[in-house]
């Protein structure tokens, strides 16, 4: 159905055609109807609107925590790729087996039967067979909250170009690379290869894969994962940081 030109005028009247040249950019219907209004309600001129679109919200990189709890389903959707940094994950697997049982209870930071539960995952895991995507496999309450089994095509598309999933483990994962669960947060201090620890190890690579032609960096993880982002962001890039808070009593 085509829209009425006389409500449209109306709501975005102070727009020019060269304003709309620049929305037609955007790809993505919801940040093309957020630009027109915000662009519309602020006065904006065609440069201050040209600059964001030209890069475009639909080529920002969303960056977000793992969780410690996962889950294995080979009857859902099925993973797409292996992981980039998959030969890696290999290596810290085999540093992880050499350990001792009370060497990894103090490195993962957990009682006698979960020490048992995740070297019993280790001696049988399987790094290129029966995986899950990690968008499903992580069960953490910002999974639970996406509720990524309800997604609709778009929306796995969508989170599949612009969401990444940062992981001592793996390094950096899309939402649809396939994994095995796992225990190993960020800041485990676990030697390897002459690295005193996993952000030591794993340096600059992650900033590098992650980062995009427009720059344009969302950072909805933990500091413990931010932090090996952080540290190489350049001046040209856009690195825009939400916190979430939660009112007590009036308080934040």
């Amino acid at each position: 159905m085509a829209p009425d030109l006389e409500i449209v005028n109306s709501c975005v009247h102070n727009l020019t055609w060269t304003h709309f040249r620049s929305l037609l950019r955007v790809s993505y219907e919801d940040a093309r109807v957020w630009y027109m209004s915000e662009a519309a309600h602020e006065n904006w001129n065609v440069i201050i609107l040209a600059t964001p679109t030209s890069e475009s919200l639909a080529d920002m990189r969303i960056i977000l925590s793992p969780a410690k709890k996962m889950q294995h389903d080979e009857n859902g959707l099925a993973y797409r790729d292996l992981p980039v940094f998959l030969s890696d994950a290999e290596t810290i697997k085999a540093r992880l087996k050499e350990k001792s049982f009370s060497e990894l209870k103090a490195l993962w930071a957990c009682n006698d039967k979960i020490t048992e539960q995740n070297i019993e995952r280790l001696s049988s895991m399987d790094l290129r067979g029966r995986l899950t995507p990690a968008i499903l496999s992580y069960d953490g309450i910002a999974y639970q909250y996406m509720a990524p089994t309800v997604f609709e095509t778009e929306m796995l598309h969508y989170v599949q170009e612009h969401l990444r999933i940062l992981s001592g483990f793996y390094g950096i994962l899309k939402p649809m690379d396939g994994v095995t669960p796992y225990r190993l947060e960020m800041q485990a201090k676990l030697e390897l290869n002459g690295a005193k620890n996993l952000y030591a190890y794993w340096g600059d690579r992650l900033y590098k894969e992650l980062r995009d032609s427009s720059g344009i960096i969302v950072n909805l993880a933990s500091k413990e994962y931010s932090k090996c982002i952080e540290k190489y962001l350049q001046a040209e890039d856009s690195y825009i940081t939400c916190n979430f808070f939660e009112e007590v009593q009036g308080k934040l």
